[in-house]
């Protein structure tokens, strides 16, 4: 891992990218798995929103735990998005619908969700810079071998 000076507008837009896109990939997953899933749109809204909180928590706390020290590469940063976003996911629906029939379909969905976040990760890498990130470069906190 890297240092680059992390300022705080890139920390926040880190942040809101961070838990933005949990947001839409768990609530794409579950639209996605409509016709076997029991959810109403209260739910999947539910599950998105928990999911993004859950996001912005971990996001601020690796980051205050890192010291602003992060992988500049691409293929490190995919795979802990993915891990992160299925275990947000899961925590999510688990929080949203203790005890329903819904709550193991809705943890299903974290795989899917994962899979998304992968999707997203891999096209970012391919549009601009080498990040899973889809910051413009100048809010990107990731440290480039051109920003060192």
């Amino acid at each position: 891992m890297t240092r680059r000076t992390i300022t705080v507008p890139m920390w926040l837009s880190d942040i809101a990218e961070r838990a933005g896109w949990t947001a839409a990939q768990a609530a794409l997953a579950a639209l996605m798995a409509a016709g076997t899933l029991n959810a109403d749109a209260l739910q999947v809204a539910a599950l998105a929103g928990v999911a993004a909180a859950l996001a912005l928590v971990k996001s601020a706390v690796t980051d205050w735990l890192r010291s602003g020290k992060r992988s500049s590469n691409p293929t490190t940063d995919i795979i802990e998005r993915a891990l992160a976003t299925f275990a947000e996911v899961f925590l999510a629906a688990v929080l949203v619908a203790p005890g329903s029939p819904a709550t193991w379909k809705l943890a299903a969905l974290s795989g899917a969700a994962a899979a998304l976040a992968v999707l997203k990760g891999l096209v970012a890498t391919r549009i601009g810079k080498p990040s899973a990130s889809t910051l413009p470069a100048r809010l990107d906190p990731t440290p480039y071998p051109w920003s060192e």
